[in-house]
C-alpha cells in the first residue's frame, strides 16, 4: 500500500510537472511570438525613421537650392539697382557741372 500512494504521489508530481513544462512552453512560444512582433516593429520603425530621414534631407536640400536661387536673383537685383543708383550719382554730377557753368555763364 505504501509503494502504490507513493507511486500514486509520484506520478501526481510528475503530473504536475508535465502540466508545467506544458504552460511553461505555452508561454515561452507566446512570448517568442510577441518578441518576433517587437522587432518586427522596430525594424519597420527604423527603416521608417531611415526613410523620414532621407525624405527630410532632401526635403532640407531642396530649399536650400531654392533659398540659394532666390539669393542670387536678390543679389543680382541689388548689384543692378547698385549700377543704376552709380549711374545717377554720375549724371547728378554732370548735371551740377553743367549748372554750375551755366551760371557762371549768366554771371
Amino acid at each position: 500500500d505504501k509503494a502504490n500512494a507513493a507511486l500514486a504521489d509520484a506520478t501526481g508530481v510528475a503530473d504536475r510537472a508535465v502540466m508545467g513544462r506544458d504552460r511553461a512552453m505555452e508561454e515561452v512560444a507566446e512570448l517568442s511570438s510577441e518578441l518576433a512582433v517587437a522587432r518586427a516593429f522596430a525594424d519597420a520603425q527604423d527603416v521608417a525613421h531611415t526613410e523620414m530621414r532621407t525624405c527630410l534631407g532632401a526635403q532640407a536640400q531642396e530649399e536650400v537650392f531654392e533659398l540659394s536661387r532666390e539669393l542670387g536673383l536678390a543679389r543680382a537685383k541689388l548689384e543692378s539697382q547698385d549700377a543704376a543708383v552709380m549711374e545717377l550719382r554720375v549724371d547728378a554730377a554732370e548735371a551740377v557741372e553743367t549748372a554750375a557753368r551755366a551760371m557762371k555763364t549768366l554771371a
